[in-house]
């Protein structure tokens, strides 16, 4: 069986909060070893179901799935006997959000951390600047840049047009919100069709996103798209191109600049005002 990478492992150890009920004293605590309720075959955290072979060697059910029922350490049958005692272990236990230190107070059940994190409005975001490595929560985030890039950002209401230019090399232009702070990236790549140009938010995935409008025009032609953003935890220079303006070259000028017009609205703001057809 692989053994645990020790970078993973020092990474992943942290307390973990288990109250037990005694007939006798009431509750007591104890604390363990992160390492002990997670799957000594992904490394991932124990989610019941969680079965054994008959000689005790635990598994989460998709690593039974994925090992075709043998065990790794023994080669016994696997997957059919539950692990009662770790079962009863990872309900009973608590652990802290790994981003407590900048703000989350959530203390949850250990089977559920990593859920909790993917969404928790506490995540950590990186400042888009180049060269800046700031790092903390959203609401942090906006502060940073709101005190420290100024000059690096252009600003923008929710539901009103601003024109937005730059150069077809230009990679990305970053936008911040006036009022909230919500920062957000216009993405622009270069292909053979043309520049492809997207927008995304910044933050924890819990946001949810926003509704944007992109419009282009030149010698009387026009584009227009609209989306929504999806939500990174920073800056991505080349993220997947799954919705997205294509502007042909024609579009930009002499100097190689274009101007978009840009709109965002939250998406509840903009399905009260843009009901469906």
């Amino acid at each position: 069986m692989a053994k645990r990478n020790k970078v993973s492992s020092s990474k992943l150890q942290s307390e973990v909060l288990i109250k037990l009920a005694r007939r006798d004293k009431g509750f007591i605590s104890v604390i363990l070893d992160s390492e002990v309720l997670d799957c000594l075959i992904c490394f991932k955290p124990f989610i019941i179901p969680i079965f054994q072979c008959t000689n005790g060697h635990a598994a989460c059910s998709s690593c039974c799935s994925k090992l075709a029922h043998l065990c790794p350490s023994c080669s016994l049958p696997i997957g059919y006997i539950h692990c009662l005692a770790i079962e009863k272990v990872l309900e009973s236990a608590k652990t802290s959000c790994q981003n407590m230190k900048y703000g989350c107070k959530e203390t949850v059940n250990y089977s559920k951390k990593c859920d909790h994190e993917k969404s928790c409005i506490y995540a950590t975001c990186s400042c888009p600047v180049p060269g800046c490595s700031f790092v903390s929560s959203s609401k942090q985030l906006f502060s940073h840049l709101s005190s420290i890039h100024v000059g690096d950002v252009k600003h923008l209401e929710y539901d009103c047009k601003i024109p937005v230019s730059f150069t077809a090399s230009k990679k990305f232009v970053v936008l911040q919100e006036k009022k909230e702070g919500v920062v957000f990236i216009l993405n622009n790549a270069l292909q053979i069709m043309g520049n492809v140009i997207m927008v995304s938010c910044i933050g924890p995935l819990s946001k949810g996103g926003y509704f944007y409008e992109l419009s282009a025009n030149s010698k009387g032609n026009s584009l227009i798209f609209r989306s929504f953003t999806p939500c990174f935890r920073s800056r991505v220079d080349n993220p997947p191109s799954v919705r997205f303006l294509l502007v042909p070259g024609g579009f930009f000028g002499s100097g190689g600049e274009v101007t978009l017009d840009l709109c965002i609205w939250r998406k509840d703001a903009y399905s009260s005002h843009h009901p469906k057809q």
